[in-house]
Formats: structure tokens, sequence, C-alpha cells
């Protein structure tokens, strides 16, 4: 008599809805080579390969380097299941909002660069005072490179730049948006 033993691995599911192949983070493959972000809120577990996670941050690569395979996260674990779909290549709509300090934290730029695109795609349809100042703050507070260049050519006037830095720490702004800043304002005088 013969014993043996059948697993399947899912690895994608594919979302009918969306028509967008997800990456399946709820299952472990091999334990050594997995790094897992636990929760108290669902999804409770998210399992993610080493190798992909180590090469997209420098902050969990630094855990796996001491030998932590599993990280607590407090709150948001949605938002970090969107990171891993994201890191994994998954074209998703994102809310840049919930996104971004989660890729901030754990320095996943692939993902920061994705957000500062969509801002960039959702400057063109509103444009409005409000909007702009929200995307100067962001660009500030996340040292959004190419936004804060973009936002830069958008000001027409010395008057509206002073609009919309008046609200800025210039003691916490990088140089290089200062030196932008500052190149701004002599190209109206």
């Amino acid at each position: 008599m013969f014993e043996f033993e059948v697993q399947m691995v899912v690895e994608s599911i594919l979302d009918m809805r969306s028509n967008l192949r997800l990456f399946n983070f709820y299952d472990p493959y091999h334990e050594e080579k997995m790094f897992s972000f636990c929760s108290d809120k669902p999804p409770k577990q998210l399992h993610t390969r080493e190798q992909m996670i180590m090469f997209h941050s420098p902050v969990i690569k630094s855990f796996i380097g001491t030998g932590f395979r599993k990280m607590s996260i407090i709150r948001h674990p949605y938002y970090c299941q969107l990171l891993l779909q994201l890191v994994h290549g998954t074209q998703l709509q994102l809310s840049f909002r919930r996104l971004l300090p989660v890729a901030n934290r754990y320095k996943v730029y692939a993902v920061v660069r994705k957000c500062e695109f969509r801002l960039l795609c959702l400057m063109k349809n509103d444009a409005s005072s409000e909007t702009i100042q929200e995307y100067f703050n962001l660009a500030l507070w996340y040292n959004l490179k190419t936004l804060w260049t973009v936002l830069l050519k958008h000001v027409t006037s010395l008057e509206e730049l002073k609009v919309y830095t008046s609200q800025m720490n210039v003691g916490t702004m990088p140089g290089e948006a200062m030196k932008k800043v500052a190149q701004r304002i002599f190209s109206f005088a």
C-alpha cells in the first residue's frame, strides 16, 4: 500500500471583477524562505518571499539580516497587502493617502514612485488650489521630487508661490526642495 501527500499551492488569484491577477499572500510556502506580516485584524497573516521584500525594502532587509522572519502590523494590514501586491507588479488603483505612509515607513521606493505617478495623473484632472496645496504638502513630506518639480512649474506668480509655501517649515525642508523654490522665485524676477 502506498501513501502520498498532495499539496496544492495557489500563487495567484484572478479577480473576475477587475480582471487582475492578484498574488496570494495568505499561504506560506517554505517557512525558511518566507517573511510574514502579522496582525490582529484581517488579514491576520501575510506571507511573501523573503528575496522579493528584501530587494524592495532596506528596512525589512535589515530585520531579516538580524534573524527576524515576522513583523507585527499594528495599523492598516489591508494597505500592507496592497503594498505587497504593488511590489509584485500588480497594477491596482491605489489610495495614495493610505499607501504612501506605509511605503515610506518601510522605504519601498518602487511603491512611493507609483503613488507619485498616480498623484501626477490626478493633478491633470483636478488642479484646484486646495488640491495643489495638498500635493505640495505631500511632495515635501514624502520627498516626491518629480511631483515637486511639476508643482513648481504649475505656479504662475510669486504671490501664488508664497501662498503654497507659506505653510511649510523651512527648517525641515530638504535642501534640494529649497533650491528649487529659490530657483522658481528668481525666475519671476
